[in-house]
């Protein structure tokens, strides 16, 4: 005889709490003004995927059999991949990575010797910090690693100089991209210089990737990158993972592929099916929704600087991308501002301010970055920009009380509730989504 839940499990009521807190994060994000530059709102489609049956099964690819029952699995995993090879140009596409730290990874231990160079910016210059910490992996070790040259005025790689140190020192790969990501970098100038002395370019695109599938910011494989890889739940709309993206297949692919299968085995199929909606998305709307979300950042910047904010890149017009950035030094410094923003229902990131901060991430560092990619799939436009600046001046500048803000915005929040740029056009986008039928509080687990 099966043994039937007790009411009074501490068990079942850890599942309760765990269920409670989850349907309140739903409630406050459909409340709160989402302004994290490296977060993004998936469709209802894509949310309801995810709990599929398609979870915890095995999938079958590239051409290898390992497992039975998963006929329809497969052939969602090769929608999908078709898809993002359509969406983005590439002759070759490794979906299984769960996430755009080892999709960047990957490729770079693929191509790598004993000995060899990688060039990519530091993080303290804006780079992302994963790959000035591999010298200790698969053995490598004296791998070597160089910083590409910076100009903190400019937010962005020195063209010229970079030129040189990479015709000077000849790196096995050079890495473009970065988390700190306001302007263009100058990948057909670097790649060019690299391909003279033998050398593969990365472009890591992890904070890009919505903008580059939707023919915006930077095009890096006709810029001369020979690898994309990158971050499916940024920019890009869809579910935490990565993506690795080739121009051409051949023996550097195959070899990625046998490495990230041997890294991470046979992925995730409930994973595939979700990003099969997101890029068909991104093919279907992707453009307007890029050009979108570029314009309300550059709106966002210039209303925070018109009210005082010190926007960083004024030079060159505060950004070109999804991301902006504000010196709150002389106002508590990242952390303590962005607890005021959270209290004040509002989400940005703590980051250091190349040029100024010795660090990007934890210490004393000067900045919070914001991206209006999720409140654009919400439906704001330019205009709820200038209010999204005035909610973040009454926080930090006007230091109103956090409470009332939050209550404003909860308010504001009301007319924006609906998913766009997506199949589900308008459907709720927080949603708590259930698989069970409704029951009273007293018998939910």
């Amino acid at each position: 005889m099966r043994p039937l839940p007790r009411k009074d499990s501490p068990n079942r009521r850890a599942v309760s709490r765990v269920v409670e807190l989850t349907k309140a994060q739903q409630k406050w994000r459909a409340e709160c003004l989402p302004l994290m530059c490296s977060e993004n709102a998936m469709s209802p489609t894509a949310r309801e995927l995810l709990a599929s049956d398609f979870q915890g099964r095995y999938v079958n690819s590239h051409g290898e059999y390992y497992f039975t029952g998963g006929e329809y699995i497969e052939e969602v995993d090769g929608i999908a991949e078709d898809l993002a090879k359509k969406l983005f140009g590439a002759a070759y596409a490794e979906l299984h990575s769960p996430s755009a730290a080892l999709a960047c990874r990957i490729p770079i231990l693929a191509l790598l010797r004993k000995n060899d160079m990688v060039l990519s910016l530091f993080p303290k210059d804006g780079g992302f910090p994963t790959i000035q910490h591999m010298d200790w992996l698969n053995g490598l070790a004296p791998l070597r690693t160089g910083a590409l040259p910076y100009i903190p005025e400019d937010v962005n790689i020195d063209a010229d100089a970079a030129v040189k140190q990479v015709r000077k020192e000849k790196p096995r790969v050079v890495v473009l991209g970065a988390t700190f990501f306001l302007f263009p970098h100058p990948v057909s100038e670097i790649s060019d210089a690299a391909h003279e002395v033998g050398s593969t370019v990365i472009y890591d695109a992890a904070q890009v990737f919505g903008l580059v599938a939707g023919k915006q910011f930077q095009r890096p494989f006709e810029e001369g990158a020979d690898i994309v890889t990158g971050s499916t739940h940024k920019t890009l709309p869809g579910p935490q993972g990565g993506l690795i993206l080739m121009k051409e297949e051949g023996k550097l692919a195959q070899k990625i592929t046998s490495m990230q299968h041997g890294e991470t085995g046979m992925g995730h199929p409930s994973i595939r099916a979700v990003q099969a909606v997101l890029f068909a998305e991104m093919l279907e709307f992707g453009e307007d929704y890029a050009k979108q979300i570029i314009r309300n950042a550059q709106a966002l910047a210039r209303s925070l600087a018109d009210r005082g904010f010190k926007v960083v890149g004024e030079k060159h017009g505060y950004t070109k991308s999804h991301m902006l950035v504000i010196d709150v030094s002389e106002m508590g410094g990242s952390y303590t501002a962005a607890k005021v923003l959270e209290k004040a229902g509002i989400t940005g990131t703590p980051s250091g301010i190349p040029g100024k901060d010795k660090v990007l991430y934890l210490g004393k560092i000067s900045g919070i970055r914001f991206g209006p990619e999720e409140s654009v799939r919400l439906g704001m436009g330019v205009s709820e920009m200038d209010q999204a600046a005035e909610f973040v001046t009454r926080a930090l500048i006007k230091k109103e009380d956090p409470r009332r803000i939050a209550k404003d915005v909860a308010e504001f929040r009301r007319e924006y509730q609906g998913m766009h740029y997506s199949f589900d056009d308008g459907l709720p986008a927080y949603r708590y989504a259930s698989c069970r039928p409704e029951v009273t509080p007293a018998e939910s687990p």
